[in-house]
C-alpha cells in the first residue's frame, strides 16, 4: 500500500493602505469611477515595508506592448469617453505619443490572467482599482490571487495586496 500526502501551501502579504495618504472614497462597484486628469507617470508604491518607483504607464498592457519605453513617459491623461470607457493618453513633454481606451465596467478597467512561473502549474490573476483622491493624486489598489502547483505535487494558494500613488502632474 503507497500511502501518498499532499500540503497546501498558502501564503499572504496583505499591505494596509498608507495612513498619510488621502482616503480613497468608496465608489460603487456598477459605475466606472471619476479619474479625469493628468498625473505623473512615476509614482511610489507601496508594498508591505517597502517603497518602490511605478509607472502609471506600466498599467495598461497594450500600452506596453505598443511602446515599450515606460520610463520615457513624462505623464499619463485620463478622460471619460463615450459607452463607459476611459480614454489614456500617453505623454512625453508636450507631446502626445500614445492612445488608447478601456472599457469601464463593474467599476475597474484593468484585469488581467497570466500564467504564472516555471516552477509552478496554475494561473495568476491581479485585479487593479482606479481612484482618485482629494487631493488630485491618483491611487491604484492591487491584488493579485494566485492558485496553482508548485513542483507538480504541493498545491499553492497566494494572495498580495498594494498600493500605487501618481500626483497630480504640473506642467514646467
Amino acid at each position: 500500500m503507497v500511502l501518498q500526502c499532499t500540503l497546501l501551501v498558502a501564503c499572504s502579504s496583505l499591505t494596509p493602505y498608507p495612513n498619510n495618504w488621502e482616503p480613497v472614497e468608496s465608489v460603487a462597484k456598477s459605475s466606472c469611477p471619476e479619474l479625469a486628469g493628468t498625473y505623473r507617470n512615476l509614482g511610489e508604491r507601496v508594498e508591505g515595508t517597502q517603497r518602490k518607483e511605478a509607472y502609471l504607464g506600466g498599467y495598461f498592457e497594450d500600452y506596453t506592448e505598443a511602446f515599450p519605453s515606460v520610463v520615457a513617459l513624462t505623464h499619463i491623461s485620463i478622460e471619460h469617453g463615450a459607452n463607459s470607457e476611459v480614454q489614456v493618453g500617453y505623454w512625453i513633454d508636450s507631446n502626445l505619443v500614445y492612445e488608447n481606451s478601456f472599457p469601464c465596467e463593474n467599476g475597474q478597467f484593468a484585469d488581467q490572467a497570466n500564467p504564472h512561473g516555471l516552477a509552478s502549474i496554475g494561473i495568476s490573476r491581479v485585479k487593479q482599482r482606479f481612484s482618485k483622491v482629494s487631493d488630485g493624486a491618483l491611487i491604484v489598489g492591487s491584488s493579485m490571487e494566485s492558485k496553482g502547483m508548485a513542483l507538480i505535487l504541493i498545491p499553492i494558494i497566494d494572495h498580495q495586496t498594494w498600493w500605487t500613488r501618481f500626483e497630480p502632474y504640473l506642467p514646467k
